[in-house]
C-alpha cells in the first residue's frame, strides 16, 4: 500500500505534495456522498480540496500550465462559482505532473464507489436512510433512489461503475465487463427508471465492441473532435426554440424548458463569462453548467483543448473513447463534466493531455 501512494523517485517535500494530491482526490470522489447525507459540509469539503492542491503546488519551478493555474486562482477567489473549475483543472494538472498511474486512480475510485454503493443498499435494507419511491404515471411504475434522495444520484453510482470497471478489467476480461455492465445497467434502470445511464451503458459496450474489432478509423477523430461544439450548439438551439419542440421537452423531463428559464435573462456579459447562481445543486445539462459557470469563454477552452488532444493525440487516446462519447452524451442530461469526480478527473486527464506541458518535477 505504501507503493500504492508513494513514488520511490520523490523527494521527502514531493511525496508530502503527493500525498495532498491522494487526499484531494479521495474527497473528490466521495464529496457527492457525503454531501447527500450532510449538505452542511459540501463547502467545506470544497475549500478543503483546494487547499489542499493550492498546498501540492510546487513554487520553485513554473511553466505555461502552472502560470495559467495560479492567475485562473485568483480570478476564482474573486468569481467562486469558478472555483469547482480551478480544482478540477488543477487536480487533472498535479495527477498528470507526478505520473500517477491512472491504474491506481482507477483503482482507489472503484472501491470508493462499490462501497457507497453497499452503503447506500444496506443503509436502506436497515431502515436507516429512506427509499424514496417516486410513480411515473404513463408506465404505472414506481422508481427509487436507495436513500440518495434523488433517482438519478442513484443511477449516478451505477453508471462511475461501469465507467471504472471499463478501465479496470475490459483490456483482459471482454466478456466479464459486458456482462457485469448489461447487469448494471438493468439493475440501476429496474431501480431508478433513469434512462440516461442505460442508454449510455449500451453505448459504451457497443463502441467498446468497435474498439476490440479495430473498427474504429482514424478519419473519425475529426467527427469526433467536434462533437462538444455540436452538442453546446444543439442544448441552446432546442431550449431557445422551446415551443417547436415541446414534445422533446417532455421526453427530456423538462430539461429544455429549465435551460430556457435560467438562461432567459442572460445579459451579453453573462454569456460570454457566466452568471452567478441562486442555488447551488448540480444542473440537469452538462453543457448548461459550463455556460452558466464560465460562459463562452469557458466553454471555448474545453472545447478547444478536446479537440486539439482528439486530433493530434487520437491513437493514444483511442482506447479511452468508449467511455469519452457516451460521457460527452451523458452531459446532455447530466451534469457529469464540470464537476470534479471520479470520471470526470479522468476524463480531462485524457482531453487535457495536449496542453498540460511542465518541466520535469524534483528528484534525488
Amino acid at each position: 500500500m505504501n507503493n500504492f501512494i508513494r513514488l520511490p523517485y520523490l523527494t521527502e517535500k514531493h511525496q508530502f505534495h503527493l500525498l495532498l494530491i491522494w487526499i484531494a482526490y479521495i474527497l473528490v470522489c466521495i464529496q457527492n456522498f457525503i454531501s447527500w447525507h450532510f449538505n452542511e459540509f459540501d463547502q467545506v469539503l470544497r475549500y478543503i480540496i483546494a487547499i489542499c492542491l493550492i498546498a501540492s503546488l510546487d513554487l520553485s519551478k513554473f511553466d505555461k500550465f502552472k502560470i495559467f493555474l495560479l492567475v485562473f486562482l485568483l480570478v476564482a477567489l474573486i468569481l467562486r462559482r469558478l472555483l469547482i473549475v480551478w480544482t478540477l483543472l488543477c487536480l487533472v494538472y498535479q495527477i498528470d505532473c507526478f505520473k500517477i498511474p491512472l491504474r491506481n486512480l482507477t483503482l482507489v475510485a472503484l472501491i470508493l464507489v462499490t462501497l457507497e454503493l453497499f452503503f447506500q443498499t444496506e443503509g436502506v435494507l436497515l431502515g436507516v436512510l429512506e427509499n424514496k419511491a417516486v410513480k411515473y404515471v404513463k408506465s404505472d411504475s414506481f422508481t427509487y433512489d436507495l436513500g440518495t434522495g434523488n433517482a438519478n444520484r442513484c443511477a449516478g453510482l451505477f453508471f462511475k461503475l461501469i465507467i471504472l470497471l471499463y478501465l479496470a478489467i475490459s483490456r483482459n476480461h471482454r466478456c466479464l465487463f459486458v456482462i457485469i455492465s448489461i447487469s448494471l445497467a438493468l439493475v440501476s434502470y429496474q431501480t431508478t427508471g433513469s434512462r440516461t445511464p442505460f442508454i449510455c451503458t449500451l453505448l459504451i459496450i457497443g463502441l467498446s465492441i468497435l474498439y476490440w474489432k479495430q473498427l474504429i478509423p482514424e478519419s473519425s477523430k475529426f467527427f469526433i473532435a467536434v462533437l462538444p461544439i455540436i452538442f453546446f450548439i444543439l442544448t441552446f438551439y432546442l431550449a431557445l426554440n422551446l415551443n417547436a419542440n415541446k414534445d422533446l421537452n417532455e421526453v427530456a423531463s423538462g430539461r429544455l424548458w429549465y435551460i430556457l428559464k435560467l438562461t432567459q435573462e442572460f445579459t451579453l456579459k453573462d454569456w460570454i463569462i457566466g452568471a452567478p447562481r441562486t442555488t447551488d445543486d448540480p444542473l440537469d445539462s452538462a453543457y448548461l453548467e459550463i455556460i452558466h459557470t464560465g460562459g463562452i469563454l469557458l466553454s471555448l477552452f474545453f472545447t478547444i483543448a478536446f479537440a486539439k488532444t482528439t486530433i493530434t493525440k487520437f491513437t493514444n487516446i483511442k482506447s479511452f473513447i468508449p467511455i469519452i462519447i457516451p460521457m460527452l452524451i451523458g452531459g446532455l442530461t447530466e451534469s457529469i463534466l464540470l464537476r470534479p469526480t471520479e470520471i470526470s478527473v479522468i476524463f480531462w486527464i485524457v482531453m487535457l493531455s495536449s496542453l498540460i506541458k511542465y518541466k520535469p518535477i524534483l528528484i534525488r
